[in-house]
């Protein structure tokens, strides 16, 4: 079967008051659907609320087919003739009827799909603050080959029939929450900031079982995090319970510098300068290893988790990268800021040379910095050729109480494979 959540979702007809959700594939614009791809069957039921044990308003229903037993293809080595790609062709149709089919409840929590091909399908019901029972398929996230009768194993398995109907009545189970107010350290709310909620151990579940596809079962979009409001007030409802590592992330704009600053600009935005983002962990560190979890429970809800900007200790870092030869400016140099493996600060130079790295915190760090030199009057349209590249041992460096002046950073001449990050590069056009 083909990937769970790629492809078409078919859409059928609802009882009065709810509405099916139609989707195309994330390949690309919407697909003409086969003839095959519609049937005869219908589901229909109702969705609970666990916790409350009332009926589920608005609620998504996805009815996933039960995938098929793979079929063994004896001429698969072979070499495809017109007929084996028309065949093929034919299946890829055909497949399109097996993708997930969703649909929502109606005012009085009842909802019924119609033209379901025949065959197996789970059905799964869905809402915000309420948590999926998944069971890890025990392999890497890959949405293209999910083991769904593993994943969805806790769901009601449902057959349909041509011109029959199914009933089911599905409860969901409420989630935990974690809620808390994101402050700068005088006390000011810090609005606006996007609040991360990941678990401790490193291991989204949801990732692992379904990758970027669990948005279309859970309604909520994985890139997208929630925001605190003008108070600085967050809540992250629906997660499973365990432990997790509470984050706030501050977008870091360029600053203005102006003429006979610390970087001798012409007083426009520095197009290179970090305005990388600036990531502080509950309670108010900057390491993520330095964090403190929190642990919830089924249904439970912490709202004491705060996140405190500690902005007064943080500093800036400036200097310049010249070849060592002749101390001309390269066409481009990147320099990493590192401590540990849980805190890293990039910057690029700007046509002189010079770099700023703004809201570093204090602490114990390793410069790491290379570069390279282009062919000269490249046309914009074309890759630039590297002409040679420059390295730089690793260097120690401590940041306390002040901000750092590095003066001029020399660089000598290397091979390409001296930098061991020339990918990293971001060369300019």
């Amino acid at each position: 079967m083909p990937g769970l959540v790629c492809g078409a979702v078919l859409g059928f007809g609802l009882r009065a008051g709810a509405q099916v959700q139609v989707m195309t594939s994330s390949m690309g614009g919407e697909q003409q659907l086969p003839a095959s791809a519609y049937g005869t069957g219908t589901v229909s039921g109702h969705v609970v609320c666990g916790d409350t044990q009332r009926l589920a308003r608005f609620a998504t229903v996805s009815l996933v087919p039960k995938p098929a037993p793979a079929k063994a293809n004896p001429q698969s080595s072979a070499a495809p003739t017109p007929q084996s790609r028309r065949q093929n062709r034919q299946q890829d149709s055909e497949e399109i009827s097996l993708q997930m089919v969703q649909g929502k409840t109606g005012l009085d929590g009842s909802f019924e799909i119609q033209k379901l091909p025949a065959g197996d399908y789970y059905a799964v019901a869905s809402m915000p603050g309420y948590v999926l029972s998944l069971v890890d398929s025990g392999g890497p996230p890959d949405p293209e080959h999910v083991d769904i009768d593993k994943v969805l194993a806790n769901y009601p398995l449902l057959h349909v029939d041509a011109n029959h109907s199914s009933s089911v009545e599905l409860t969901m189970q409420r989630g935990a929450v974690i809620a808390g107010r994101v402050m700068f350290d005088d006390g000011s709310p810090a609005a606006n900031v996007n609040v991360s909620v990941k678990p401790a151990d490193g291991k989204d579940s949801m990732w692992q079982i379904y990758g970027a596809g669990l948005q279309m079962l859970t309604e909520e979009s994985l890139t997208h995090p929630p925001r605190t409001d003008d108070d600085g007030h967050y809540r992250i409802a629906g997660l499973q319970p365990g432990k997790y590592i509470v984050s706030a992330t501050l977008q870091v704009q360029p600053t203005m510098r102006m003429a006979g600053g610390a970087r001798g600009s012409t007083g426009r935005p520095d197009h290179n300068d970090n305005s990388s983002p600036l990531i502080v962990y509950a309670p108010g560190v900057f390491r993520k290893s330095e964090a403190k979890p929190v642990e919830v429970h089924a249904g439970e809800v912490n709202s004491m988790t705060d996140v405190q900007m500690n902005l007064s200790g943080l500093h800036h870092v400036s200097g310049r990268v010249l070849a060592a030869s002749d101390r001309h400016p390269l066409s481009g140099a990147s320099l990493s800021l590192s401590m540990g493996r849980d805190f890293v600060k990039y910057a690029l130079t700007d046509n002189d040379g010079s770099f700023y790295l703004d809201y570093v915190p204090e602490g114990s760090y390793t410069l790491n910095v290379h570069g390279f030199d282009r062919e000269p009057n490249s046309k914009p349209e074309e890759e630039p050729k590297i002409l040679r590249v420059y390295v730089s041992p690793k260097t120690p460096l401590i940041i306390a109480g002040q901000d750092v002046l590095l003066g001029e950073i020399l660089l000598t001449a290397g091979k390409m494979s001296d930098t061991g990050m020339m990918d990293d590069i971001d060369v300019p056009q």
